[in-house]
C-alpha cells in the first residue's frame, strides 16, 4: 500500500477543485497544471474569494522572495482597479523596507495621483523624512492651490548649468514677511554686483526712481542721498497766500507760485508751532514765480526766523523770478530773491 505525502494530497484536493469547478460553470477551455512547487495555466485564471472575506497569500513567507510577474511582463499589469472607494497599503509595516517603483533602464511614465476629478491629497514623506527629486522639470500647484517649499535646516536652491529664474504673476516677496516677523536677512549676490545683508550696495550701475528717498542724514557718500537735505522733487503748486507745512516742505525742494492777476503771493514756511528737523539743516528750497504778476514772498510762521539777504534785481513778480532759501539751523533760514 502506498502511503501520499502531505504535498501529494494537497495536490489531489487542488485537482478535485478545480474539477469540480471546472465542472460547474462549463469551462474548460484551460488546462490548469500543478506541480511540486508551482501551478500554472495557458489560459485566462481568475483568484477570487467570497464577496467580503479576507484573502490572504504568502502571509507564512518570513523570508525569501515573492515574485508575482514575470521578467517579460507585457501588456497591463493592473493592482487595484476598482472604481469604488478603496484603501491601498503598500509596504506599511513599522519594519524597514526598500520600495522600488520603475527602477529599470527603459523611458518610462510614471503617474501618481493623476486623473481626479476633484483635489487630491498626495503625501511624500513626514517632517524627519529625507525626499530627494532629481531630474524634476517641473513642480505644478493644483488650479487654485497655493505651492509652499519649506525646509527646515539651512537650505540652497541652485542650478548646476543655465539661468534660475523665479517670476510671480503679482507679488514675489522675499524673507519672511509673510510672518510679520521680518526676521530673516536676505542678500543678492551677482556676478558685477551685490546687496549684502546689512543692505549694503557694490556695484550697482544705475538707480531709477519713482518716488522719493527717505533716511536719516550722514557724511559719507554711501548714504548722502537718503538725508532731507539733498531731496530734489517738485511740490504742489501754491496758488494762494498761506502755510505750507513741515511735511510738505520735507516732501520736496521746489514750488511754483501761481499768483492771481496781481495778487500778492505770501508763503508761510510750516504751520504754526512747526520748525525744521535736523535732517532738513543743509536743505535748499526755491520759490519760482510761474504766472500772472503778483508779487511772491517768503515768511516765517511764529516758530522760524527768516532772515532776508540782498537780493538780485526787483521783486520776484515775473514769470522766472524764484526765491531760494537755505535752512542753517531747525528755526532759521535765510533766504534771497532772484528776479529780472
Amino acid at each position: 500500500m502506498t502511503t501520499l505525502s502531505k504535498s501529494q494530497i494537497l495536490s489531489v484536493l487542488i485537482v478535485l477543485a478545480v474539477a469540480i469547478t471546472f465542472g460547474t460553470v462549463g469551462i474548460a477551455s484551460a488546462t490548469l497544471t500543478i506541480g511540486a512547487t508551482s501551478l500554472t495555466t495557458d489560459g485566462a485564471y481568475t483568484v477570487t474569494s467570497v464577496a467580503g472575506s479576507t484573502v490572504n497569500m504568502f502571509a507564512a513567507n518570513v523570508a525569501g522572495v515573492i515574485t508575482i510577474g514575470g521578467t517579460a511582463q507585457t501588456g497591463n499589469f493592473n493592482i487595484g482597479v476598482s472604481s469604488a472607494t478603496m484603501a491601498m497599503n503598500i509596504a506599511t509595516g513599522d519594519g524597514a523596507k526598500t520600495v522600488t517603483i520603475a527602477n529599470g533602464t527603459g523611458i518610462d511614465t510614471i503617474v501618481i495621483g493623476g486623473g481626479g476629478t476633484a483635489a487630491d491629497n498626495i503625501d511624500i514623506g513626514d517632517a524627519l523624512a529625507d525626499v530627494d527629486i532629481t531630474g524634476a522639470s517641473g513642480i505644478v500647484a493644483g488650479t487654485g492651490d497655493a505651492l509652499t517649499i519649506t525646509g527646515n535646516a539651512a537650505s540652497t536652491w541652485s542650478t548646476s548649468a543655465g539661468a534660475l529664474t523665479i517670476t510671480s504673476a503679482s507679488a514675489l516677496t522675499l524673507g519672511d514677511a509673510l510672518t510679520g516677523t521680518d526676521a530673516a536677512t536676505v542678500a543678492i549676490f551677482s556676478s558685477d554686483w551685490e546687496i549684502s545683508t546689512a543692505g549694503a550696495m557694490t556695484g550697482i550701475g544705475a538707480i531709477t526712481l519713482d518716488g522719493a528717498i527717505t533716511g536719516g542724514t550722514s557724511g559719507t557718500f554711501s548714504t548722502f542721498v537718503a538725508a532731507d537735505a539733498y531731496r530734489v522733487t517738485n511740490g504742489t503748486t501754491i496758488t494762494a497766500t498761506g502755510a505750507v507745512s513741515k511735511a510738505n516742505l520735507q516732501a520736496a525742494s521746489y514750488f511754483l507760485v501761481d499768483t492771481t492777476g496781481a495778487t500778492a503771493v505770501a508763503v508761510t514756511l510750516g504751520a504754526a508751532g512747526e520748525s525744521f528737523d535736523a535732517g532738513d539743516i543743509g536743505r535748499t528750497l526755491l520759490f519760482g514765480h510761474g504766472t500772472n504778476t503778483g508779487a511772491v514772498t517768503v515768511v516765517a510762521n511764529d516758530t522760524l526766523t527768516v532772515a532776508t539777504v540782498a537780493a538780485a534785481g526787483a521783486a520776484v513778480d515775473l514769470a522766472g523770478d524764484y526765491i531760494e532759501c537755505k535752512v542753517l539751523t531747525a528755526t532759521l533760514v535765510t533766504c534771497a530773491s532772484f528776479a529780472q
